[in-house]
């Protein structure tokens, strides 16, 4: 089966993607790419929230976080980034394409602190939108921008962000038959949007649950 998948190779991890080569033909590329942008940021807060690695990176660029200050990130990959940066990470969500099921533990963890969200200029703000005003400092620590390109057919279609769907759909359409697969609700909920029904949406996003999908 010949998969597209909207990430680089060298993105992949090694191991994942290994298993994905002795399975199906691959074409990984990205539709999109970042642009780092300076920003200020509030004197006091009490936890930073990191989405993805990307948002580590752009932050770490100017500002490193204060000895008291607790961080959350989505995902094992942005833990491993903020270790690299020798940073604890006091919350990790690893079902990281589901946020609904997050929204307790993080309300519980948070309670009453403010916390600080570096994001994209294209953010759509799932987890700053389960706090109030008050309580969320939004940052634009990047910007992400569409780099459309023509995709050969293939039999599935795996989306790793909104925006590289909709960069794929400038220039793009799909075979009739065609799979699509989301890399979480946010992804699943721009497919539908685009009348696209999601053939599976990944719950944890990751290479690794990608890996493991079995296709009918």
């Amino acid at each position: 089966m010949k998969l597209f998948i909207s990430r680089n190779r060298e993105d992949i991890p090694a191991h994942a993607l290994k298993e994905l080569e002795a399975k199906h033909e691959l074409c990984c590329r990205t539709l999109i790419r970042f642009e780092f942008l300076d920003f200020t940021i509030p004197d006091s807060y009490d936890f930073i929230f990191f989405s993805s690695e990307r948002a580590v990176t752009a932050y770490f660029r100017l500002y490193h976080p204060e000895a008291n200050c607790k961080c959350i990130c989505v995902g094992k990959r942005t833990a491993a980034a903020l270790e690299d940066h020798d940073v604890h990470t006091d919350l990790v969500f690893e079902k990281s394409g589901d946020p609904e099921a997050n929204k307790n533990a993080f309300l519980e963890f948070v309670k009453n602190g403010t916390v600080l969200f570096p994001v994209s200029d294209r953010t759509h703000g799932t987890y700053a939108d389960m706090l109030t005003v008050k309580k969320r400092l939004m940052v634009t620590a990047y910007r992400t921008v569409s780099d459309p390109q023509t995709i050969a057919p293939a039999d599935a279609y795996i989306f790793t962000s909104p925006s590289n769907l909709h960069a794929f759909l400038q220039t793009n359409t799909f075979p009739e038959k065609a799979r699509c697969i989301a890399w979480g609700n946010t992804t699943a909920e721009a497919l539908r949007d685009a009348g696209i029904t999601p053939y599976h949406t990944l719950e944890n996003a990751s290479f690794e649950e990608l890996a493991a999908l079995t296709f009918k």
